[in-house]
Parts: C-alpha cells; structure tokens; sequence
C-alpha cells in the first residue's frame, strides 16, 4: 500500500512535467506564428516530399538527350522515367560586394550557378541566347530582378530538344506589366543561355536564390521562376545588351 502511495506521488508531478516537456519540443518559439515556420536556407513545394535538406524528388520530370555529340550521356540529363529527377533548390547568403567592375575583371562566384556578387556594368538582353553569356553579364540581370535559366550541353549541334523543352517553361510565365509599360517589346525578364559550367545538365538563378537539376522538370522550374521573378534589389525592366 505504501509503494502505491510512493508511486502516486512520484507520479502526481512526473507526468505533468512530461507533458510540458513535450509541448516544449513540439511548439514553435515563443511569440512565432506556427503558420510563418519554414524551412530556412531551402525553398520546398509543398506537393512534394522533402527527401533530405533542401533535396526534392519530381518523379515526372521529363529526361530529355543533353549528352554529348558521340551520343553517350556522358553529362547529359539522368533518366527522369526510372530513377526520378533530382532537384535542389537553394538560398545562399547575399555576397557582401555586389558592386559593378570592369569588363575582364576576374569574378569568382560563391555559387554554381552565380546567385549574387560582382558582376559588369551592362546586363544581358531579357531572351534566349544560342551562346553562352558571360556570367559576369547575367549576374546584373539577376540584380535586376530577372531569374537566369541555364543548361550545359556538349553537343555541337547545340541540344535543340532541351532548350525547347526550357523555353517551353519560360514562355508560359505571364508577362510583366511594368515591361510592357516601357515599350521596349520585352515580355519578361527571363533570360535563357548555355552555360557549361553549371553542376548539372539544368539550373536557374535568381538573387539570392539557386536551383539544379538532373533534366527538366517544367512543375518546380516553372515554380521557382514564378516565386523568385523580380525580387531582387533593383526593380528594373530595361532591356540590356543583345549581341556579346
């Protein structure tokens, strides 16, 4: 009888403590809307299990022939059907000089793709480009607000079905009414390039913000272009530099 009465008056203040204990851990901190608590440091859908971090797996995604011109896949796109396609997306701290510098300065980046940091005076045209830009050009379009989409391909006929397949994307985004109002026949400030030395076959860039992936996967690209579309320090619609 004695051990029951112990035993309740050990539990009398245990389980209460536990209790808390578990609120403690399962609350968010003090004075913070449960609603507003995200994930920092990465962008998630949502509609799509987070795997690890910042990592994200679109089964659909469309694995298209990025590889190179000998018809091996070597650096091509991974097989979106059977093995999923992976997508990470990203947000780097702001460089801390984001300053203008002259052309042929020499500009390392924090980030692959550039998401910030020094970059020249003049910015690329807001379209699709054949060749490569120079990142130190589109890297002020980024601060201007437009998202940068990228692709590596070691083709020499160029990959025709993976720049299809991302302009796809980038036509189907609204157009921007502050774009129209300057009259300078920009739809939106997109811009499309080669790159060949981004991580993999595909990426994108906004400030502040990086995605890559295996192959195309129009839901969460068309997604990050949308979120990520003219958040940047300068609002700008100017239309910059077409021939390089």
């Amino acid at each position: 009888m004695r051990a029951l009465q112990r035993l309740f008056n050990r539990s009398h203040w245990v389980l209460p403590l536990a209790a808390l204990a578990a609120a403690v851990v399962l609350s968010p901190a003090c004075g913070e809307d449960a609603s507003l608590v995200e994930p920092r440091g990465a962008y998630q859908d949502a509609t799509v299990p987070r795997l690890d971090g910042a990592l994200v797996l679109y089964p659909d995604a469309t694995a298209l022939d990025g590889g190179a011109s000998d018809g091996s896949t070597e650096g091509g796109p991974t097989d979106g059907a059977s093995l999923g396609c992976k997508v990470v997306i990203e947000s780097p701290p702001i460089a801390n000089d984001n300053t203008h510098v002259p052309i042929d300065t020499v500009v390392n980046y924090a980030t692959n793709p550039p998401s910030s940091g020094q970059h020249y005076p003049i910015w690329a045209s807001f379209r699709e480009f054949v060749t490569p830009v120079d990142r130190r050009y589109y890297v002020h379009d980024l601060e201007h607000g437009a998202v940068v989409v990228t692709y590596r391909c070691a083709s020499r006929d160029g990959c025709p079905e993976l720049a299809d397949a991302l302009r796809a994307v980038i036509d189907a985004q609204p157009a921007d009414p502050l774009c129209a109002a300057l009259g300078e026949g920009v739809k939106h400030r997109y811009v499309l390039t080669p790159d060949p030395l981004i991580p993999t076959p595909v990426a994108a860039s906004a400030w502040g913000w990086t995605y890559t992936a295996d192959c195309v996967d129009p839901a969460s690209l068309g997604e990050f272009l949308r979120v990520h579309y003219a958040q940047a320090p300068e609002n700008f619609c100017n239309d910059g530099q077409r021939e390089f």
